[in-house]
């Protein structure tokens, strides 16, 4: 039995499809090693064939270039595109060559943000909905991160339940439990210019994820709240400092450069609280992620949010900064508050495990080869 496995996203490091991708195809061919996988990839620039064997299968690296196949309807059979006749193709993302395939496919749809918020251009909401409208159509099955994603597919594309799995992301447990020597996080904190104390934001600044009712809730803390506790935001942009200086706080607020990847679990691990408010997410990796770290979470109470954080985070409305404020005021001064949630956070963290993701992942595969 042959899988051709989806490894177009597996060096795009930062983004939720990336770890998806490398957690999930590292564990399922291990959970099944009677079946021969193979990773499957188009010629792209800068992205070098040898930076794909770090996985334990074969690659199949097809000179036809990514941007044709991606891009415009190809009269090419994917199967032999990628050189490689399989059972089954697995893609864990939405974006899908525009082929043709013979195999039963699986696509995976981590979101429809773009849809749901309506927060970008026209141009890229319409480009990333027949992105996922020709997965839909192409695919035999999907697999998407959360029952709240499912619904919106089901809800939003008329899609039977029947057509979808839901594989939750996870996290590596052991990873955030490091324990940090001082001079390792005094070396980040200089890194970074981390203050002592801080609430963090860890993610992207596009408009859905609300940074700047974020930033204006803060605005609203009290002086010696704000004076004890600054606000630390992993990426940076002219509008936001624009808005931090109107709003008189922008000695409070720290813009991070870049962080590196191996960094994270430490930046979360210094943190005081996570601040993560979008208004909608798939999933929301950075919930589980700082609760691994023993950071308590404040996040939104919509979409897959309250699903991923179940009890052990404070919820709020994105819409409304007053309330945002008032989390954030909570988790300072009611320390009791504070040590509950931190305590619920290492239960609820351990139901996102990576290896049972990757089991579900398996037996989808196992019924349909």
């Amino acid at each position: 039995m042959r899988v051709n496995v989806d490894i177009s996203n597996a060096n795009m490091w930062g983004s939720g499809i990336c770890t998806f991708e490398n957690e999930i195809l590292n564990r399922i061919s291990i959970q099944n090693p009677e079946i021969d996988f193979c990773g499957c990839t188009n010629f792209r620039r800068n992205v070098e064939r040898g930076s794909f064997e770090r996985f334990p299968f074969k690659i199949s690296y097809s000179y036809i270039p990514y941007k044709l196949v991606y891009n415009y309807e190809t009269p090419i059979c994917y199967e032999k595109m990628m050189k490689s006749n399989s059972n089954l193709n697995l893609f864990c993302t939405y974006d899908l060559p525009r082929v043709q395939y013979k195999a039963p496919t699986i696509a995976t749809i981590h979101d429809i943000i773009l849809q749901k918020v309506q927060s970008e251009n026209k141009e890229l909401i319409e480009k990333y909905d027949q992105k996922v409208r020709h997965a839909i159509k192409v695919s035999d099955h999907i697999l998407t991160v959360s029952e709240a994603t499912k619904h919106d597919l089901m809800d939003y594309y008329d899609i039977p339940e029947k057509r979808i799995t839901v594989a939750y992301n996870g996290v590596d447990y052991s990873k955030y439990k490091k324990n940090y020597s001082s001079e390792e996080k005094g070396l980040l904190r200089e890194k970074y210019s981390l203050p002592e104390k801080y609430f963090l934001y860890f993610g992207s600044i596009r408009k859905h994820k609300n940074l700047e009712n974020m930033i204006i809730a803060y605005s609203y803390l009290p002086i010696n709240i704000r004076s004890e506790i600054k606000l630390v935001i992993t990426k940076k942009s002219i509008e936001l400092e624009q808005l931090c200086h109107n709003l008189s706080i922008s000695d409070d607020v720290i813009f991070t450069n870049y962080i590196d990847e191996n960094d994270k679990e430490c930046l979360y691990n210094l943190a005081y609280a996570t601040i993560f408010v979008s208004y909608y997410e798939g999933f929301g990796l950075p919930i589980i992620e700082s609760m691994a770290a023993g950071t308590p979470v404040i996040t939104s109470n919509v979409s897959s949010m309250p699903e991923v954080a179940g009890n052990a985070a404070l919820l709020v409305n994105p819409s409304d900064p007053e309330s945002i404020a008032e989390a954030m005021k909570t988790i300072v001064e009611d320390k009791e508050e504070y040590n509950r949630l931190v305590d619920l956070s290492a239960k609820n963290v351990k139901r996102f495990d990576w290896d049972n993701s990757a089991a579900v992942v398996s037996k989808l595969i196992n019924a349909m080869i």
